[in-house]
């Protein structure tokens, strides 16, 4: 503005263009620049999220719009529309309307959509039904939707003054649960539906509807993929709040946003989600080890992502630059050139709906192909939108100084990983791959070493080359995975591949604590794709074509298709018409002894179970997997009993079940089938999704009918009381124990008389965990230590180019969350340690609990002091790779057993542990430590069962139906003997109180121990030096002896 005048850079004959002030405050532009009415319709059709022309005729009644958008008479068909927002109409009678606000909210969930860029799978919607205002607000899980009603309710309360009266939901568990909750604190009236009458919470049903049809028609027109959707549906709810959908007001409608804050909404700020868009870079927020010359760029691209719900200064933009969402002030949109045309590089999320891709690596628009990018003939025949008008100049865009700037109550926007385009051939050959400025930093500062062209192991979601290296520390190459790496998309077989071991990650992982999320993200577990030096193929060809072990990959192809063949596992058929055809793939490894060294070469033929329909080719899956804990105690007890303990290996164990449904399978790559003619499956394949659940009926079966009796607390144990044998069954591997080796050879006798068995010996490796006895000291150590010099080898650590750790962490400040300032590092790579580590965890290295358990609480925003924390932590195991669980004679023979904390011991040693972030805040470390015990208590109880069903009660104790637990608490100790609730535990939630419960009956008893001899001490918090060392030796992990 000059002298009170607006100056116009630019016009462009035929558009319509709204010139904005920088910062100076200014009364809403009175007059219009010339416009073609026809281009000013379409143009705000699309900036309403493909709004309907009677809501956009009405727009200036409603919003600060000065003149009216004509209709025109004959409107064009949109394409985005009607391929997005076709629907089937029921008309149902609604409920009327309130008289005001809050007077009655209504909420659903909408769900699940495939995982967004913010780990998103599902929104709440909210509306008021008097005012029509709707709130959206994306969950991960639909657990969460209890704690964010009750954000929303306790800010909307504050701002308004009011107070919500009624809540109207279906019966979702989750909400009605909170719409009780607000009935019995807050006499909040509830309105739920009946069973089958999802029209009685109409507005919110309508509301997700319409909501799930704007998103599909934005992320359309944006030429986006659906990991965007969270954005777009934030950006439609704050669109249709400024719409003429509200309530009558003095004879006149208003918008919903005017009815609830009182303030006519402006929309100059509105722009087409999704375009393409430039913001402005502040010089003093680019790190201090990059560029801050006065030629470096001062502006970035981006995607336009939305709005913030409580000012028209900050808008919402996606960099792919930075690799994730976040807000500005300064933004430039160009309406004309949709987001889609702009290089993401997402990382790969599971497969969408029907229609929408979102497997690329990095996603081309859905529009016109780009005239630089030579499409396949299949990605041409890929359908496309609407054509859009003719591109031109961005507009400026700045903040409308009409509301104040509030701040948001919502959660900050969740950076997501950044990730690279599919590797070209210049890529593929190994040429570094250059950093540009503003990524996040890489996790290490360690040179790359020797570059590699093996694809990133099973659990990894995504996979690419490596940086090359200037030379190697090591003699042998050392895959790098700790520095950024070019992805490539992962193919359906290969998630196929990973499911089996996936779930037995997430089987382990939720045994010690772990959220749903962090069990989710931990499944990038460490699974190598080279063994003892020998790269493991990926498909039939390469294991047949291999220059050095071709003639070893060939004769265990044909040793798995003899056993195939032998068991009757298929027969030839004609192909059926109509038949739903399964496919499958060879998957390939090394079976190692003990000291490392080439056992066999192990092929196996698997189905790809994602091929099968379900209801025809299956029906139920669930088989259970034996407890980490179940097997550390079953260790534990041929210990303390000095039992005889040998390992059976079933082989080909999934077909030996017969199938139940018709299955037919395609010709198998190596296997020679009759032209015309497929394989119909009569056994039960290995990678049918209901393989495990038939080999589990099947053996319980087996093992039942000869006598055995399952336990009570682990599905996966198995005990013959009259010859006290006990057996351990996991999937195909089987553990037994017993005082004479008679039973033992009557029980291998019985199974190779039914399964085709190998014995594999006394038991030396399960699991991957390695067991080494000591006789005559009636002692047992477990360890991992060949899988953890595979990690350090893995992420580049096994060198010893910086000093060893002595200790995880010493203090709490490396767990600090990430702030705005923080710089972030790569979510992909902190994601692998993470998870390659828990799987260590879980099963030998109690140890790293803690200090693993913080670290994981950041898997989906971790910065870069948390990396060089996860950094120590692996020096740390570096250090202390050799470290074992002893299960051994200790000080106190009499009474073995004792449940401290978050520690289960029992003959020196851990059998089962935890480190648990609690649900509430306490508000007294009495409270605190009362909620840990009654956690515990549970734990106990199992452990107690355990014993019993394995026919050693002796271990729980002198009175073998009271469990004891220690703790270092007076305060807490009190509470569980107390059966009367006062001021000091009156607001503690009912489920922690199952332990007084318990304590009246008998079964437990609580006992004092002085805080220097609390096991679980450790954790619970970071401990210095000399303590650390000292909860080591409770814990009974040790060095152990000498092994080979």
């Amino acid at each position: 503005m000059d002298d009170g005048l607006y100056v116009v850079s630019h016009i462009a004959d035929g558009y319509h263009e709204t010139a904005f002030l920088g910062t100076e405050p200014h009364t809403p532009v009175k007059s219009e620049l010339k416009v073609n009415e026809k281009e000013r319709y379409l143009l705000y059709h699309r900036r309403f999220a493909h709004l309907g022309p009677t809501k956009i005729a009405k727009l200036h009644e409603v919003t600060t719009l000065q003149k009216k958008i004509q209709v025109p008479e004959k409107i064009e068909i949109c394409e985005v529309c009607s391929l997005t927002k076709m629907k089937n109409s029921i008309p149902k009678q609604l409920r009327e309307h309130k008289a005001t606000k809050l007077a009655l909210v209504q909420f659903d969930i909408a769900g699940p959509f495939p995982t967004s860029l913010r780990g998103n799978r599902w929104f709440l919607q909210i509306i008021d039904s008097y005012t029509r205002k709707n709130w959206v607000i994306p969950l991960k899980k639909k657990g969460d939707a209890q704690r964010e009603l009750r954000i929303w309710k306790t800010f909307v309360e504050h701002q308004t003054g009011e107070k919500v009266k009624a809540a109207g939901t279906d019966n979702a568990p989750e909400l009605l649960q909170q719409a009780e909750e607000w009935r019995v604190t807050q006499g909040v009236e509830i309105q739920p539906t009946t069973i089958a009458s999802s029209h009685q919470n109409g507005p919110a049903e309508r509301n997700i509807q319409t909501a799930e049809a704007d998103m599909r028609a934005m992320l359309k027109d944006a030429g986006l993929p659906i990991e965007f959707w969270d954005e777009a549906v934030e950006a439609d709810a704050y669109l249709r709040n400024r719409t003429n959908t509200g309530p009558m007001i003095n004879g006149k409608q208003v918008s919903p946003e005017e009815a609830f804050t009182g303030t006519k909404p402006s929309i100059d700020h509105i722009r087409v989600w999704g375009s393409k868009c430039y913001s402005y870079i502040n010089p003093k927020t680019i790190p201090a080890d990059q560029r801050h010359d006065k030629l470096v760029d001062r502006g970035r691209i981006g995607v336009f992502m939305g709005y913030s719900e409580t000012t028209n200064k900050q808008f919402k933009f996606y960099s792919p630059e930075l690799g994730y969402t976040s807000r500005t002030s300064r933004l430039s949109v160009d309406e004309y050139t949709p987001g889609g045309k702009v290089e993401l590089r997402l990382r790969n999320i599971p497969a969408g709906p029907q229609g929408t891709q979102n497997t690329m690596p990095d996603r081309k628009p859905r529009g016109r192909p780009r005239k630089d990018l030579e499409l396949s003939p299949a990605e041409r025949m890929e359908p496309t939108p609407t054509e859009r008008m003719e591109p031109s100049p961005a507009e400026p865009m700045e903040p409308s100084p009409t509301e104040p700037m509030e701040p948001s109550p919502a959660e900050p926007i969740e950076p997501v990983s950044e990730n690279l385009m599919e590797p070209s051939s210049a890529e593929l050959t190994h040429e570094p791959v250059k950093r540009h400025r503003g990524r996040p930093r890489r996790l290490t500062t360690i040179p790359p070493t020797a570059p590699s062209d093996e694809r990133v192991p099973n659990l990894v979601n995504e996979e690419g080359p490596e940086e090359p290296c200037t030379q190697s520390v090591r003699e042998k190459e050392i895959p790098r995975y700790f520095t950024r790496q070019a992805k490539r998309k992962r193919s359906n077989e290969e998630i196929v591949e990973d499911e089996r071991f996936s779930k037995i990650v997430k089987a382990m992982l939720a045994q010690v604590g772990l959220t749903e999320e962090q069990t989710r993200l931990s499944e990038k577990a460490f699974a190598a794709t080279e063994i003892a030096g020998i790269q493991i193929p990926q498909t039939h060809e390469q294991a047949i074509n291999d220059p050095k072990y071709g003639k070893q990959w060939k004769a265990a192809i044909l040793e798995e298709i003899i056993a195939l063949i032998e068991n009757r596992t298929w027969e030839e058929v004609p192909k059926p018409k109509d038949a739903n055809m399964v496919d499958s793939k060879w998957v390939f490894t090394v079976k190692t002894n003990l000291d490392g060294t080439v056992e066999r070469f192990k092929a196996r033929l698997v189905a790809r179970g994602f091929t099968q329909a379900h209801g025809t080719d299956y029906n139920e899956t669930f088989a259970p997997t034996v407890r980490m804990d179940t097997l550390r105690l079953f260790m534990a007890t041929v210990a303390a009993e000095n039992l005889e303990c040998f390992h059976f290996d079933i082989k080909n164990a999934f077909t030996e079940s017969h199938l139940k449904e018709e299955i037919f399978l395609k010709q198998p790559q190596g296997v020679e089938v009759k032209k015309g003619y497929v394989l119909r499956v009569l056994r039960s394949l290995y990678g049918l999704k209901q393989a495990a659940r038939d080999w589990n009926l099947l053996i319980k079966k087996e093992l039942l009918a000869w006598g055995f009796v399952q336990s009570l607390a682990d599905p996966c144990m198995f005990i013959h009381k009259e010859k006290q044998l006990r057996i351990l069954v996991y999937v195909d591997d089987i553990a037994a124990a017993a005082k004479d080796r008679a039973q033992i050879d009557w029980f291998y006798e019985k199974l190779s008389g039914r399964f085709n068995t190998k014995n594999l010996g006394e038991i030396h490796k399960i699991l991957g965990v390695r067991v080494t006895r000591d006789r005559k000291r009636r002692t047992i150590y477990l360890d991992q230590e060949q899988y953890l010099h595979a990690v350090l080898d893995k992420f580049g650590m096994s060198s010893k180019q910086h000093r060893d750790k002595k200790i995880p962490s010493a203090d709490y400040t490396s767990f600090r969350p990430a702030t705005d300032n923080d710089t972030r590092i790569d979510i992909t790579e902190y994601q692998q340690v993470i998870g390659s580590l828990m799987f260590a965890m879980v099963l030998t290295r109690p140890d790293i609990a803690f200090t693993l358990g913080k670290l994981s609480q950041y898997m989906s925003d971790p910065a870069e002091h948390h990396g060089h924390a996860l950094k120590n932590l692996l020096r740390y195991l570096r250090s202390t790779v050799t470290l074992k669980l002893r299960y051994g004679p200790g000080d106190d023979m009499v009474d073995r057993k004792s449940v401290s904390g978050s520690t289960a011991m029992f003959y020196g040693g851990p059998i089962s542990w935890s480190s648990k972030k609690q649900r509430s805040v306490a508000t007294s470390s009495c409270e605190s430590e009362y909620i840990a015990l009654s956690t515990c208590c549970k734990q106990g109880q199992w452990i107690a069962q355990m014993f019993r069903d394995l026919g050693f009660p002796k271990y729980i104790g002198k009175d073998t139906n009271k469990v004891q637990m220690l703790g270092d608490n007076q305060g807490a100790i009190a509470l569980t003997k107390n059966p009367h609730l006062h001021e000091r535990s009156k607001h503690i939630d009912v489920c922690y109180h199952f332990i007084r419960d318990l304590a009246e009956q008998g079964k437990l008893d609580v006992a004092y121990v002085p805080t220097a001899d609390m096991v679980a001490d450790g954790m619970t918090k970071p401990l210095q030096r000399v303590a650390f060392e000292r909860f080591k030796n409770q814990l009974g992990v040790v060095l152990g002896p000498d092994l080979p």
